[in-house]
C-alpha cells in the first residue's frame, strides 16, 4: 500500500489508500482522510496504557510516568517515521533523538 502511494505521489497521480493514525506516511506526505459521512469505516482509535492491578501501590513512581505518558499522533508519526527511514542508528539512539527533539514533554512525563 505504501509503495503504490509512494509511486503515485512521485508521478504526481491520484490515488485512495487506506490509512490510519498513528502512521509514518502522514508524516511524511501531506496527505487527508475522506470524507465519511456514513461512519462506514468507524471513528477516530484511541490507544491506551494498561497495566496490571495493583501496579500502583507497589510502584507508585512508575505507575505515575506510565499515567502521564502521552503523545499526540504528529509525535509518534514522527518517531515511526525516524524509525522506517532506519540510518543506521540502534532503535535506543532513535528514542534518544526523539528525546532531544521533544525536552519539555519527556519531563512533563518524569514530573
Amino acid at each position: 500500500m505504501v509503495a503504490e502511494l509512494s509511486n503515485a505521489i512521485r508521478k504526481q497521480r491520484w490515488i485512495v489508500v487506506t490509512g490510519w493514525v498513528p502512521h509514518w506516511k502522514f508524516a511524511r506526505w501531506k496527505l487527508r482522510f475522506l470524507d465519511d459521512p456514513k461512519n462506514i469505516f468507524g471513528g477516530k482509535e484511541e490507544i491506551h496504557t494498561i497495566v496490571r492491578l495493583g501496579l500502583k501501590e507497589d510502584m507508585p513512581k512508575v505507575y505515575r510516568f506510565l499515567d502521564n505518558y502521552n503523545w499526540a499522533p504528529e509525535d509518534l508519526e514522527q518517531m515511526m517515521i525516524w524509525i522506517q527511514e532506519d540510518q543506521g542508528m540502534y532503535p535506543g539512539e532513535k528514542a534518544l533523538r526523539y528525546m532531544r527533539y521533544h525536552e519539555d514533554q519527556i519531563q512533563s512525563w518524569l514530573d
